[in-house]
């Protein structure tokens, strides 16, 4: 069985995580007040609605805080890039984008990068990317479901459907 996965998209994903970290939010903004009080230990009611979110930000409840807002957003930050890396491979997949071998290497990850590009740096995406409300996990589960979809079209093993 050969390996037909690129590296494009941990490039797509690293650079996504720089440019976010870049510009990343150093206080709580209001969409992520309510989740930096959780986690903080302010708000006695626990994430009873987001058990995925509360599983994966336990390991920030041992931070000061003062550096909780600025590890959520961090957190935000590594969840963007990963949903985007995500959709640079499901992209990679779909039928229409697969050129021939013989042709660009820019021709074939062109679509790529315009569909990175309009998802990335679309402000809303920028908004959670770069502050954290907890919103990014649930469209990262969705982009991987996707791209475990995809792959099984291609691959057709049971373990993408696992």
């Amino acid at each position: 069985m050969t390996d037909n996965r690129s590296k494009f998209p941990k490039q797509v994903a690293w650079v996504a995580f720089f440019i976010y970290a870049l510009t990343l939010a150093h206080n709580s903004s209001p969409g992520s007040l309510s989740l930096t009080a959780k986690v903080a230990g302010w708000d006695w009611l626990p994430l009873t609605n987001r058990p995925v979110t509360w599983l994966l930000t336990l390991p920030l409840h041992c931070l000061p805080t003062g550096w909780i807002s600025i590890g959520l957003n961090l957190f935000s930050a590594a969840l963007a890039a990963l949903t985007l890396g995500t959709l640079a491979r499901s992209v990679e997949l779909l039928p229409w984008s697969q050129l021939p071998e013989d042709s660009d290497y820019w021709t074939r990850k062109f679509p790529v990068l315009l569909a990175v590009a309009v998802c990335g740096l679309e402000f809303s995406f920028w908004q959670e990317a770069t502050a954290m409300s907890g919103e990014l996990l649930d469209l990262l589960l969705l982009a991987t479901a996707v791209r475990c979809l995809l792959e099984y079209r291609i691959e057709k093993t049971g373990r993408w459907l696992e």
